[in-house]
Parts: structure tokens; sequence; C-alpha cells
């Protein structure tokens, strides 16, 4: 009995579209991927957001605006028109309140990415400025320059080099340290 009852269950099932079953699984597994790249003003969103509506009813209970243009209508008008409609507006909801205080913190504390450089780029840059300083047509003709950059492409890394805080800032520690005089890279 136990055989026949495993050909039953694995036998095919000619009323399921299997094709759509396998793209839908892989629909949700692509949107649980992309919840996680999620940013800090998306997520705040997602806890407030209302499915079961559209986009311009979530933004408005919200508090938020969806169209611009439609939001702050640019009209000839005098001032005094402009004064009744900011009298006419709606008080803002507590969840509305709850929204832009989270979305106001997370711009108050906004993290500026710092410039990271890999090694490779890094060892590169000081052997260009150290045996060259700022002679791109020089740095060019470089042995160290195996991938053959351009004098445009060895400028812009060198510019992300110096972009980099930390590393820069201890390339021109270094410099000062054997002597030699500082660079004038300007950004």
């Amino acid at each position: 009995m136990g055989l026949s009852k495993l050909s039953r269950n694995k036998r095919f099932n000619y009323a399921k579209n299997c094709k759509n079953v396998r793209r839908r699984a892989i629909a949700k597994k692509r949107r649980q991927r992309n919840l996680v790249k999620l940013t800090e003003e998306a997520k705040a969103l997602a806890q407030h957001w209302n499915s079961s509506k559209g986009l311009k009813e979530n933004m408005e209970t919200l508090g938020l605006v969806a169209d611009c243009s439609k939001a702050i209508p640019i009209q000839k008008t005098t001032l005094k028109n402009v004064d009744e409609r900011r009298m006419n507006e709606k008080k803002p909801t507590s969840q509305q309140k709850e929204v832009h205080k989270i979305l106001e913190d997370i711009a108050a504390n906004e993290f500026h990415k710092e410039w990271s450089v890999s090694q490779e780029d890094i060892h590169f840059a000081v052997h260009m400025f150290d045996r060259h300083e700022l002679d791109f047509a020089a740095m060019v003709r470089d042995r160290k320059n195996v991938y053959q950059l351009t004098s445009g492409q060895i400028r812009q890394k060198l510019r992300m080099f110096r972009m980099s805080k930390v590393p820069w800032e201890w390339y021109c520690k270094d410099r000062q340290e054997r002597h030699l005089p500082p660079l004038d890279f300007k950004l």
C-alpha cells in the first residue's frame, strides 16, 4: 500500500498551472529580498502603509504628496489668495504627525557615506603621487599602469583616493614625515 500511496502523491496535477506557481514563488522571493534593501524612509512608510488602498490614498492619509505640481499649484494671483488657501488646510492627524516625525529624524541623522577605496587603488595612487606628483601624462606611461588607464581615468581614480578622508590624511602625514612637499591636488 505504501508504494501506491507514494505514486499517487507523485502524480502530476494537470489542473494546476506550474508556470504561474513558479513565477509567483520567484516574485515572492524577489520582493522579500527587496524588503531587506529598503531605506530607512521606506521602512517608516511601510509600517504605516495600507495595502488595500492605492498610492494616492495612502500618501494622503500619511500627510505626504504624490504629485508635487498638484499639491503646490503655481498661480498668478496675489498673496491674499495664498493666505486664504493656508487657512483652509486641514490639521494633521496623529498618524501623519508620527510619520513626519520619523522622516524628519531620519533626515536629521542621515549618515553621509565615506568614500571607500580598495587597497589596490590606494597603493596605485600612492605610487603615482610619489613618482609623478601631478604629471598625468607620465602616469599613463608608468609600468604600474597595468590596466592601461588613460590620463582621465587615472585622474578620476586619484580623485576618489583624495575624497576618502582617512587614507588621504595618512598619506599627507607620511609625505610630511618623508620631508616631501605637500600635494596641491584639488577636487
